[in-house]
């Protein structure tokens, strides 16, 4: 007897990838795929299919299917079906889900938490890398994971970003599962293979082609709550997938770029059309916020204005340490520099900072401040002492830096300011 993931890889194979038979067929037999598999052509004709689509139907070899499945279960590839748990909800919104993914890595992260589509060209920018790789670095530093189609250009500038963020990557591939699509591109991979996640509809040896590229930018537009074009020219892949998002009602976000740079023609334009434009990862980051509170952070932003009387306290002692403070001349309002009494070399080194504002933190934040205010510190020594995932803690870290709260000494040593 064939097991009901044989069936959806069966009715993946005759249907074909991006079409909407699959959902068709599912829906037709309230989700029973071996119902589906053993109907007959006729019964395909009731429940209103095409004498095309029910000759294609009534094709009952389960040859490549099982080959599919053996080779799955050999290689360790995962299977989700149609209707399984970890099945993303959003892709039943479209109009042609696929019948099957094929999957190496957690799967369950899959449907948890912010998710935005990172998309732009392969021809990029140096300027746009910098900006892309920031920019998802921040995003995933702030708890947002991130989908790319695991191109050159842009797509690796923004998972280099997320992974050195800590942040749960999802690449989407236009080929099978073992082909993995630009060739050269392998250091990536096998890190989203580690602690990310790679899907595809296409089954396996399927070959990475052009027409193939197209159908699989729906389910990246699907998955996300937003895009975020960094850089695309004129009729590039990357406005397909905006304006499938778009379609799908998911708001779409543009770094603005260059008037005569033809790089940025596509992503200026989307801006024009009514895309938002993204100066700095807060305007992604107070969006999803709002969404997802329990999981996005409150933006940097945010946090350093609550921490405003604290920086100006430590700009003062500075100031003081140095032997100048700038004051108003009650004459003619210029500025001019009052030299002060030097303090004792040490006196600063020795006294305790004052304590900052820290409500703005998380709990993780705040106990590793906490800590390093007793003392410098690696992030090995952090989690041994706190008990904390390593992960966790390198992003907490490069959070509380943006903060302005710790610095960076060498050696790996983190210290509070």
């Amino acid at each position: 007897m064939n097991s009901a993931t044989e069936y959806f890889i069966w009715l993946s194979e005759i249907a074909g990838a991006g079409t909407t038979l699959s959902k068709r067929i599912f829906e037709a037999f309230s989700g029973d795929m071996r119902a589906a598999y053993e109907a007959t052509e006729n019964e395909y004709l009731s429940k209103g299919f095409t004498n095309e689509e029910s000759v294609l139907l009534s094709d009952k070899d389960f040859t490549r299917a099982n080959m599919i499945l053996d080779y799955c279960a050999e290689n360790k590839v995962g299977l989700l079906p149609m209707g399984s748990e970890y099945y993303p909800s959003r892709l039943y919104d479209i109009p042609n889900p696929p019948a099957v993914l094929y999957y190496k890595g957690r799967i369950e992260k899959l449907c948890g938490g912010a998710i935005i589509t990172a998309v732009g060209s392969r021809q990029c920018s140096e300027p746009a890398y910098t900006a892309g790789y920031e920019l998802c670095h921040k995003l995933a530093c702030c708890g947002v994971s991130l989908v790319s189609g695991l191109a050159e250009g842009i797509d690796t500038a923004c998972i280099s970003g997320a992974l050195d963020g800590n942040g749960f990557v999802i690449g989407v591939l236009g080929s099978g599962i073992n082909i993995l699509y630009p060739f050269n591109n392998n250091d990536l991979f096998s890190r989203i293979f580690r602690t990310g996640l790679v899907i595809t509809e296409f089954s396996p040896f399927t070959e990475p082609l052009r027409v193939n590229f197209p159908i699989r930018n729906r389910i990246m537009a699907a998955l996300g709550d937003a895009v975020l074009v960094v850089e695309a020219a004129k009729n590039s892949g990357a406005l397909i997938t905006a304006e499938q998002a778009a379609g799908m009602g998911r708001r779409i976000f543009a770094v603005p770029g260059s008037i005569t740079d033809a790089h940025c023609y596509g992503s200026n334009a989307l801006i024009k059309n009514g895309a938002s434009a993204v100066t700095c990862a807060e305007d992604v980051i107070d969006e999803l916020s709002f969404a997802y509170p329990a999981t996005v952070g409150v933006s940097a932003e945010k946090k350093l204005s609550r921490l405003d009387k604290y920086l100006s306290r430590r700009k003062r002692r500075e100031e003081r340490r140095h032997g100048i403070q700038k004051e108003k001349s009650s004459e003619n309002g210029t500025l001019k520099k009052q030299v002060l009494p030097a303090e004792p070399e040490n006196a600063e080194e020795n006294a305790p900072s004052p304590m900052p504002d820290i409500s703005a933190l998380s709990e993780t934040e705040s106990r590793i401040y906490l800590f390093l205010r007793e003392g410098k510190a690696t992030a090995d020594i952090i989690c041994a002492k706190l008990s904390l995932e390593q992960n966790k803690v390198l992003a907490e870290l490069t959070m509380l830096e943006i903060y302005g709260l710790i610095e960076s000494l060498p050696g790996g040593v983190y210290s509070a300011l």
